[in-house]
């Protein structure tokens, strides 16, 4: 054989090797001076629980890093079959911390939820349920396959594992509607962050008896005292999508509230009754007239503007008269709450035609910002109406 034919048959051969070496080591990449299959070896059979743990943590580490996809199936296994509830709890939490794309797109990471819930199924140990089920509520709607598992955590004898569980429920969202009557319950448990996140998960799972929900949620706000608790409330009364009398008359009582952000809250969740903001009404518009903080008048009278829509044109004068800056006036001392009078005013189009002279003499008021926004609702105003064909 010539000898230019020699050298390049063995280099040939040598290219082969080099590259049957680096196909070798991308599928089997190195963490912490293992390989990916040692660590799955390590996690099967090792007898150090210890050790066990870690090679959970380093396979999570490898697939997070995109170097070594049999990861998960190891780390799930573990999950299910590990003797020992370290091993387990770390497992929950590094199939946790998968993202919801992870789910959708990755082929090892699609049977994730399924796993997750045979293992909180088949789970004695009430530190891995909790794990688990807060994995669960991290992957939001693509756990609702998990929702019947999860609602019989609720009635584990440990209150973080309850809350864990409600919390997860409450992320899952309108996909997990069947668990309500178990959540209910939870609105009376000794222990109040059971009771706060039960609270939470029953104003976004979109119960079908919402109005039944929404009456236990208005009785607890009357006499709830904890600040977070109250909080929670007045906001889930705006989520729940009670839009009865009792509701309105639980969150109006709030803007009386000393707390001016829990005021606030009150203001933004009655926006949220929409026509239904009626018996609210009232006590809104005295709370845009008065507050003391300008962020709950203008959260007030957004209230009002998404509440009674046209009938906001019953108001102009009001709106008017805050928007009067010259000496003695009762003229609003903010500019921002000027800004939203100008901005509520022209949404209401040539309804609001008899508020263009207050709108004009706005185009002086001492803040800039607020004679622009009043040179946009006169526009607005004004607007040409527009025939349909």
């Amino acid at each position: 054989m010539p000898r230019f034919l020699r050298t390049t048959t063995v280099l040939l051969l040598c290219l082969f090797s080099l590259s049957s070496r680096f196909a070798q080591a991308g599928d089997d990449p190195e963490y912490a001076g293992r390989r990916g299959s040692e660590w799955a070896q390590l996690l099967r059979s090792d007898s150090s629980p210890r050790k066990r743990k870690a090679a959970v943590v380093a396979l999570g580490q490898l697939w997070k890093e995109g170097k070594y996809f049999q990861s998960l199936p190891s780390i799930s296994l573990a999950l299910q079959q590990d003797p020992n509830a370290e091993v387990r709890v770390q497992a929950a939490i590094i199939l946790g911390q998968l993202s919801k794309e992870d789910l959708t797109r990755n082929d090892s990471a699609k049977p994730v939820v399924s796993q997750l819930v045979t293992a909180l199924l088949a789970e004695k140990d009430s530190t891995v349920r909790r794990e688990t089920a807060i994995a669960l509520g991290r992957f939001g709607n693509l756990s609702k396959p998990g929702v019947l598992a999860i609602s019989n955590t609720l009635k584990d004898s440990e209150p973080s594992t309850r809350a864990a569980a409600a919390e997860a429920l409450g992320r899952i969202g309108p996909d997990a509607r069947s668990s309500a009557s178990s959540l209910m319950p939870l609105l009376t448990d000794s222990d109040r962050n059971v009771r706060r996140l039960a609270v939470f998960a029953l104003a976004r799972i979109a119960p079908e008896d919402v109005n039944s929900v929404g009456a236990s949620l208005s009785e607890m706000l009357k006499g709830e005292k904890d600040a977070d608790m109250r909080r929670e409330l007045v906001v889930a009364l705006g989520l729940l999508g009670d839009h009865s009398e009792a509701a309105a008359l639980a969150l109006t009582s709030v803007l009386m509230d000393t707390d001016a952000e829990f005021r606030r809250e009150a203001a933004r969740s009655l926006a949220r009754f929409g026509l239904e903001i009626q018996p609210a009404a009232q006590a809104l518009l005295t709370a845009f007239q008065s507050d003391a903080d300008k962020n709950v008048r203008i959260d007030a009278l957004r209230a009002l503007g998404t509440g009674l829509g046209e009938r906001m044109q019953n108001h102009i004068p009001l709106m008017t008269s805050r928007l009067n800056m010259e000496p003695g006036s009762k003229g609003d001392p903010d500019f921002e709450v000027r800004i939203a009078i100008t901005e509520e005013l022209g949404a209401l189009g040539a309804a609001a035609k008899v508020a263009v002279p207050a709108l004009r003499r706005s185009l002086r008021d001492p803040q800039v910002k607020v004679r622009e926004a009043a040179g946009q609702a006169i526009k607005k105003i004004d607007a040409p109406i527009s025939k349909k064909p």
